[in-house]
């Protein structure tokens, strides 16, 4: 079970630093509105992370559905010490980073950060269930 999340921490990052990167680079950091790229970055986020999030749920099942819930349970109660308390530690910062590439759509979709996430959040857990689900549904069709 540990090894595992090894593994899947390092999906989590590798799908999610080339995000982080380029929404640093192109307004997060300096408050600029969102442009076309950070759009185009969120959306593309997004949908990777609905892919991870069913493909792994289908191949690893439980075990990936348990890391993705705790995964974004942790980056979301990051946001909101950060978001809501100007004095939070400095080590959590770059954990809060791991949620840059929504900006484009908070900005868009004209809802809080916070609230955006636990939608996305809640989607990727969700899809990641289904994922498990479909395993699940064609294990039993081939036993019949």
């Amino acid at each position: 079970m540990w090894k595992s999340i090894g593994k899947y921490t390092a999906i989590a990052i590798v799908t999610t630093i080339p995000f982080v990167i380029i929404s640093a680079n192109f307004g997060f950091i300096s408050g600029a509105p969102p442009n076309v790229v950070t759009i185009f970055n969120s959306s593309i986020f997004i949908l990777s992370w609905i892919l991870v999030s069913l493909i792994m749920g289908y191949i690893k099942g439980l075990h990936f559905l348990i890391f993705i819930a705790l995964y974004w349970s942790v980056l979301l109660g990051i946001s909101f010490v950060v978001i809501n308390n100007p004095d939070a530690p400095l080590i959590l910062l770059p954990l809060f980073f791991m949620i840059s590439p929504f900006y484009g759509s908070e900005y868009f979709l004209n809802l809080s950060i916070e609230l955006l996430l636990s939608l996305y959040a809640s989607l990727f857990i969700i899809i990641c269930f289904l994922g498990f689900c479909l395993k699940k549904v064609r294990y039993n069709r081939s036993k019949a």
